[in-house]
This record gives structure tokens, sequence and C-alpha cells, in this order.
């Protein structure tokens, strides 16, 4: 684990920019019908100036990250609709290998055994569920463990077991059978061998996320308030008929501007001050929530601004059922091979010691996940 003083290492995947480069150079072929007289022949997705593949092939993520056990062997799930694959990079030697790579394959949430060649992720699918599956480091066998309408996510290895512990919520779908919501997320244990499974966590108030199970026996996890779906406001119907002429002008100056950037390429409004590099921090979507991420870092005083409000609690039930609250405004953690606790707040990444004060390990723009990995690269 690398302190506040140590230079950060990005690492980059060859599949990854592999495919960038594929899809900025399909964009410079059809550049023509984006460009002049050339865009009124468009026509579906390419009425908005680019094609709809070619955007998707953009929108590429790292959706998981698992060390193997005793290697430099890091695998990384890679997602860039329509395809998804399986990446192993070395950190040592810094190649790249490709374990598997296929269209509407989207893997989650990997988790690496700590004795066995196995690997857990979430599997998730158009119909926007997800379950709980497993595959070999080399793809060869692939098999789903959990069903149904729900969403099964960030399975975790109980230490010296074939247990898992993941987070499960019911999918709400309206008469046409679309998802509209998720219930609150609780937490659940598998037995592999058994087949026996037993909910840990649930509370109809809560969500309960990304849980860990130490050596020791307690389970560390993040709790949140549950938001319903939908909730019937007289004042919301209100403020919505009072603000739909403002947000009908909005709507049509964002349209004219995007035609004069389309034909002339100047803006028609200059208020707003040129677009700022780096991720954009207005909102953000985790574990199905939306987060008004502007906000809280507006609100946030000190040098450590976090992008999820205080209620975000990361949390250490112990087997005697007693509860303690380790940490506010989490929005991810991950647990080190000495049952270490490493938390980041969106923007800062924290190490937790044993009498459970605080120290920042690093600070970026913006943290999603993390993964602990030590004495790899020594």
């Amino acid at each position: 684990m690398k302190d506040e003083s140590s230079p950060a290492r990005e690492i980059e995947s060859a599949f990854g920019q592999e495919l960038v480069r594929s899809a900025v150079q399909v964009a410079q072929k059809r550049e023509w019908k984006t460009k002049g007289t050339g865009a009124l022949f468009m026509s579906g997705g390419m009425l908005w100036g680019i094609d709809e593949r070619e955007q998707q092939l953009r929108n590429i993520r790292i959706t998981g990250m698992s060390l193997a056990p005793g290697t430099s062997r890091l695998f990384l799930a890679l997602h860039a609709p329509p395809v998804g694959a399986l990446l192993v990079h070395d950190l040592c030697s810094g190649t790249e290998k490709r374990v598997l790579h296929r269209e509407r394959f989207e893997c989650i949430d990997l988790a690496h055994h700590t004795d066995e060649p196995w690997l857990a992720c979430s599997l998730r699918f158009q119909n926007g569920t997800a379950n709980i599956g497993f595959l070999t480091e080399d793809a060869s066998d692939m098999s789903e463990v959990t069903e149904g309408d729900s969403i099964d996510e960030a399975p975790s290895w109980v230490p010296g077991t074939s247990r898992v512990v993941y987070q499960s919520a019911g999918v709400a779908r309206n008469t046409e059978g679309f998802p509209v919501g998720t219930g609150p997320f609780s937490v659940m244990s598998l037995d592999l061998d058994s087949g026996d499974m037993e909910v840990l966590l649930q509370d109809d108030r809560y969500d309960y996320l990304t849980a860990r199970k130490t050596r020791a026996g307690d389970l560390l996890f993040i709790r949140r308030p549950y938001e319903q779906f939908h909730r019937p406001s007289v004042l919301r119907t209100v403020s919505d008929v009072v603000l739909l002429p403002f947000r009908l002008l909005r709507a049509l100056l964002a349209y004219l501007n995007f035609f004069s950037l389309t034909y002339s390429r100047k803006p028609l409004t200059t208020a707003g001050g040129p677009k700022l590099e780096g991720a954009d921090l207005r909102e953000l979507i985790v574990r199905g929530r939306r987060v008004e991420a502007a906000r809280h870092l507006r609100e946030t005083r000190d040098a450590d601004r976090a992008l999820v409000p205080r209620t975000w609690e990361l949390r250490r039930r112990k087997p005697d059922g007693t509860e303690e609250c380790l940490a506010k405004s989490v929005l991810c953690f991950d647990l080190g091979p000495d049952d270490s606790v490493v938390y980041s707040n969106g923007t800062t990444i924290f190490r937790l010691s044993a009498d459970g004060k605080s120290s920042r390990v690093v600070t970026a723009s913006l943290v999603e996940s993390i993964l602990v990995i030590e004495d790899v690269l020594r």
C-alpha cells in the first residue's frame, strides 16, 4: 500500500486502448456524414452526429478487479457495449492477456478464492437483473449460482471456506415489464458445497452494500438509507407544473445550441465557460442510486471532500451481533490480507488503524472502487 508521498502508477488496458483506436478510426471514416451538408443525410442513431456503436465503444469501463493470491496477475473485467472481456494484467512485467471476449458479456465485482483458481462475479443481463456466477481463471468453466428477478452483486469469499457473501435486491417492474426500481439491498450468504442460503442483514430502512467477512468472523459493510423508487407527493407535482415552462425553454435553447455547434461550430451560449477536464462530478450512479456529488462537495468544508453524504456509513458487525460505525461518507472499501481496512469517500483514500483512527493515503478526482494489493511489486 502506497502512502501519500509515493507516486501513483497508472495501468492502462491494451485491449481497451485497441477498442478506442478502432472507434476513432471508424468515426474519422464517417466524419463526412456528421459535418456540413453531409449531416442532412443522417438518420436514426446518426442524427445526433455519431453512430450508436461508436458511442458505445467510447464508453469503456473497468467493471471489476481481482488479484490472484500469491501472484502478480491482476484480473480485469472490461465492458465496452456491446462487448465485454476478461483480461489478465501482470503487474510485474506489464503484459496483458485476453482470457474471454464476447458480445453481451457484462461481468462486474470480481473476487478471487483464497485457495482455488476460481473467481466469483456478478453477471448482468439486459432485462435489468444480475446473478452471482463463478468461472475458472481460464474461463473454461462458467456457471450461475443464483437466479430470479433480482440484482445480486458484490460477491466476496469468506476466508478459508466455500461460502460467499453478496448483496441482493428485488427488481420492481411496471405493467409492461420494464424495471422501474429496486427494493432495499440485503446481505446474503451462500454455501457452494451444501447450497444453503442465509440472510445476514436485512432492513426495509437501509441498503447494505459490498459486505466483507474477516478471518475473525466480523462482517464489514456500507449502510445507506434506502430511498423508494416512487414517492407520490403533491408538492413535487405542483413543483413540476410550475417549472415546466422553464424546463421547456432550457430544452429549446439546448436544441438550438446543438445545431449551432453542428453547422457553425460556435455555441449560442458562453455563460458556462469552457468545459472542465476530467470526470463530470455533478451526479454519480452508485449501486443503483443517483448521488448529487456536486452538492455534497459543496457541503463538505474540510480538506477531505466527500462525494456521498455522511449517512453512507462503513460499519462492523461482530459475531455476537453488536455493531459499530467505523467511518462516515464512505463510497467504497476493501480489506487487506491482514484484514486491515482501506476506504474512500470518493475523492480521498484512507487507511483505518487498529485503534479506529483514519490516515490519508492518497487523493484523486474520483475513486469508484478499491482493491488492496500488498507486497506484489516489492
